[in-house]
């Protein structure tokens, strides 16, 4: 009998964990990373715009889902490789510092990148390595 008793109580409490995903605390949101930077582009950073990257094998509805909350009318672009589907990122507008916090949160967030609008201000030459530095050929 309290073998069974046993068997039941690990069914009911494991079982609901695995399948219930729990947001992060929020000492331990994943971190805005800046938009990538180079001195050849133009970069126009638009405000409260960020790319979420997700885990491999993790959905957007997955994500809206361990949030509590439906954000899909604020997305703006998102990227599903069909070749790939494990790899899926989105570009959303969340003005609400809440929401923001919220999909920090997530486990199934992989990164969190500001969203930038790059435009080339000049080509590299030759000569030049990528951080614009002349090399000797």
């Amino acid at each position: 009998m309290q073998l069974l008793k046993a068997l039941f109580f690990i069914l009911f409490t494991a079982i609901p964990l695995h399948a219930t995903h729990t947001l992060l605390p929020s000492s331990a949101m994943h971190p805005i990373e800046p938009a990538d930077l180079n001195w050849h582009l133009k970069v126009y950073t638009p405000p409260d715009e960020y790319e979420i990257h997700l885990v491999p094998g993790y959905t957007i509805s997955n994500h809206f889902e361990t949030i509590g909350k439906d954000l899909s009318h604020r997305i703006r672009r998102r990227w599903e490789d069909p070749e790939d589907v494990d790899f899926v990122h989105f570009l959303i507008y969340l003005p609400e510092k809440e929401n923001l916090d919220l999909v920090r949160r997530d486990p199934g967030v992989e990164l969190v990148v500001e969203s930038a609008e790059y435009q080339a201000i000049s080509d590299p030459t030759v000569e030049e390595d990528y951080h614009g530095k002349h090399v000797e050929l």
